[in-house]
């Protein structure tokens, strides 16, 4: 099973929908001119500006087609910089709307999402936790509206401006790089809350992108011990006034997210599962640092587990000390060719569960 958009580098996410603009205006963001292009092309630049209604169709980018600065707006009622490339018209199914949909690197989307969703001022092991599952949330989830792949209210993750380098949640995005919350190797699209009340609550049923995984109820220190605060969201997953109590105790962002997310391990969406064949021999090595499973540190000499195999090769019962084991309803077996190198994705591994040996 592959799973959507877990190695795209760019996402689309509809902005300002919640004030249904039916006039948007844009102007450059920086030095960098904005190149409007539509029945004809624009150049602006400096303080130059340009307004836009419902029979507009134009896309805003850098000359050669790229991300730019940009600052867009609803006029009379907000202003917003991003990077990207901007795409502004008619919002498809609601004929008395525009929209204007942002396509933007998945990083710049993090710490955007980042600085939305939490104030800077939040222990940093907390900002982190969140670049994770905000990360997770736009790799694994599959497009939640007709004509972008999310929104920017809470039905999908708060977006702001692209923060600046050195910010508190650009540092958490960056610290964090390609990393996702997985189950049995599968990134899942978390569900996060603002506050629990002090415990979140389990689900028995499959949400959009969880692959499989189902929430487990936890007990949440920081709510218990604050029971005056209100409950503010669906409680399912992590809870950020809890992550940012754990992070403040002294945390980490793994530590904050296996709590609230039990069963899961973090990983790397670069992390694709390579081999190779040797006589007699099937060897499985895992691309990325992070090592399949979240396994970094723990895989045996030079990282490459190895079984002894012809065409069929069955996970040893007492594998080399730091290998991963695992166990799956098909008696821990997989095929491979008897020559030539063998055919496993990161789909042949979905029904195992890795853990340190």
């Amino acid at each position: 099973m592959a799973w959507p958009g877990a190695y795209a580098q760019t996402v689309r996410i509809g902005v300002f929908t919640l004030f249904h603009p039916t006039r948007l205006t844009v102007r450059p963001g920086s030095g960098e001119p904005l190149f409007v292009k539509g029945s004809v092309t624009r150049r602006l630049e400096g303080r130059e500006s340009a307004a836009f209604d419902l029979a507009s169709s134009v896309v805003v980018s850098a000359r050669a087609g790229g991300a730019v600065d940009l600052i867009l707006g609803v006029p009379g009622r907000i202003e917003r910089r991003y990077h990207g490339i901007l795409r502004i018209g008619a919002r498809r199914g609601r004929a008395r709307e525009l929209g204007a949909v942002l396509e933007l690197d998945r990083e710049i989307a993090v710490a955007s999402v980042v600085a939305a969703e939490l104030p800077e001022s939040v222990p940093a092991e907390a900002l982190k936790a969140q670049a994770v599952v905000a990360r997770s949330f736009l790799a694994a989830s599959p497009p939640r509206h007709a004509g972008f792949d999310f929104c920017d209210t809470t039905h999908c993750q708060f977006l702001r401006a692209w923060p600046d380098a050195g910010d508190a949640p650009r540092r958490a995005a960056e610290e964090t790089l390609g990393l996702v919350v997985s189950y049995r190797g599968v990134p899942i699209a978390p569900r996060y809350s603002a506050a629990c009340g002090g415990h979140t609550i389990g689900s028995d049923a499959d949400e959009a992108g969880s692959h499989g995984y189902r929430y487990r109820p936890v007990a949440c220190g920081y709510c218990l011990r604050h029971p005056a605060e209100p409950v503010r969201g669906h409680r399912l997953g992590m809870c950020q006034q809890g992550a940012a109590g754990m992070a403040a105790g002294g945390a980490s962002f793994r530590q904050i997210l296996e709590h609230y997310y039990p069963g899961t391990v973090v990983m790397r969406t670069s992390d694709r599962v390579q081999s190779h064949s040797e006589p007699g021999c099937l060897k499985v090595l895992w691309g990325g640092p992070s090592a399949c499973g979240g396994l970094s540190g723990r895989l045996g000499a030079g990282g490459t587990p190895s079984w002894t195999a012809s065409s069929t090769c069955r996970i040893p019962a007492r594998p080399v000390r730091g290998a991963p084991v695992a166990a799956n309803p098909k008696r821990d077996r997989f095929q491979t060719p008897r020559k030539g190198k063998p055919d496993i994705s990161p789909g042949a591994f979905q029904n195992f569960s890795f853990r340190p040996a």
